[in-house]
């Protein structure tokens, strides 16, 4: 498995979303996570087990929902987007500005080492 870093260009960042940012690290805030349909149940455990919040796409009642409505959902409860689904790196079709973050993970044959080597670009938020 090798690690990908996609780097999206953002034009304009607006004053908001810097005040949002300075809120979030003074509060010392974690990430909370959202995985879609296309993230495996081993890999939500395991980002649990690492201390993670994840809310899944079933408690949601998204199951079935179009990749939109998947970002939207996130965005809307500002939590960060983890998938499998490749679709997500298209720039076009979903700006990284509509979501805090979006992490699209390859975990190669799936094996628990793969996820937590694929997990380890995480440990700055934790």
């Amino acid at each position: 498995m090798k690690a990908m870093w996609v780097d999206f260009k953002v034009e304009a960042v607006k004053p908001k979303e810097v005040q949002q940012v300075w809120d979030y690290s003074k509060r010392k805030a974690k990430a909370r996570f959202y995985a879609d349909e296309n993230f495996p149940e081993q890999a939500i455990g395991l980002l649990r087990t690492m201390g993670a919040k994840v809310q899944t796409h079933h408690q949601a009642r998204l199951s079935g929902h179009p990749d939109q409505d998947q970002l939207a959902y996130a965005r809307e409860k500002g939590l960060v987007l983890v998938t499998c689904d490749r679709d997500f790196l298209d720039e076009r079709r979903y700006p990284l500005i509509h979501c805090p973050a979006i992490f699209v993970f390859d975990f190669g044959s799936g094996s628990l080492k793969e996820m937590k080597q694929a997990f380890s670009c995480l440990a700055g938020i934790f």
